[in-house]
């Protein structure tokens, strides 16, 4: 990930996500002089099996005019800086499975083939062969066993990507019904946020959108999302 400074200022820049368990930026916070660039580092940990989540999650950009070029504490900056003049900015993460060099529909269409036919297929080795080596009865058990989970996890994955989950791109918080901290808010431009968040980011009667600085200038011009809600009110 490449972070550029386009603008004429020195920029603050912090690096979030949503599952900070299986992601790794590096630096994920830091200075950018006026024409400058940083480039981070985003790993993934280790793991054993594929995460039947993996396209929920998200990384969040923070970006804000540095206060001093020379910067000691950024966590205590980041502590005390004006909600109002943070930017945000948001990135979906997806993933692709590689068990060949092809592409990764064609690698998920050979996921599902293992999934459905070779479970079936082991299956019928294991009752049509009278297998002697019990070494090797015992791996093609194994085999079997691993597949089920294999299509089990692939299962999950599709049933978790199709819940939409709705929430909070400032605050990463789910959204709550319209009467609870954490009720959609549409901004005068369109982009909805929190109840929460525009209490933090409301001065003087007007909220300033993070996303594209739009400002409404009232907040009596600030209803409820009832799309996301599902509301029919």
């Amino acid at each position: 990930m490449t972070l550029k400074n386009t603008s004429s200022n020195s920029v603050c820049f912090k690096v979030k996500t949503t599952a900070p368990k299986q992601f790794c930026a590096s630096p994920n916070t830091g200075l950018i002089i006026p024409g400058d660039s940083k480039q981070i580092k985003v790993m993934l940990q280790p793991f054993k099996r594929f995460p039947s989540d993996a396209g929920r999650h998200k990384f969040q950009i923070q970006s804000c005019v540095a206060p001093a070029e020379d910067i000691q504490d950024f966590k205590s900056m980041w502590k005390n800086v004006d909600r109002s003049k943070i930017l945000y900015n948001i990135l979906r993460t997806t993933f692709i499975e590689n068990m060949n060099p092809t592409s990764g529909e064609e690698s998920r269409e050979i996921v599902d083939g293992i999934a459905t036919n070779d479970v079936g297929i082991l299956a019928g080795i294991l009752d049509s062969l009278d297998v002697e080596n019990i070494v090797l009865r015992q791996k093609l058990e194994d085999a079997r066993r691993e597949l089920v989970e294999v299509r089990k996890e692939i299962e999950d994955s599709r049933a978790a990507r199709s819940q939409t989950r709705f929430e909070c791109e400032i605050c990463l918080q789910q959204f709550t019904d319209i009467a609870g901290r954490r009720a959609p808010k549409v901004l005068r431009c369109g982009h909805t946020i929190c109840a929460s968040c525009v209490n933090s980011l409301q001065q003087n009667n007007s909220v300033t959108c993070p996303f594209c600085r739009v400002v409404t200038s009232k907040l009596i011009e600030i209803y409820n999302n009832f799309i996301i809600l599902g509301d029919s009110q």
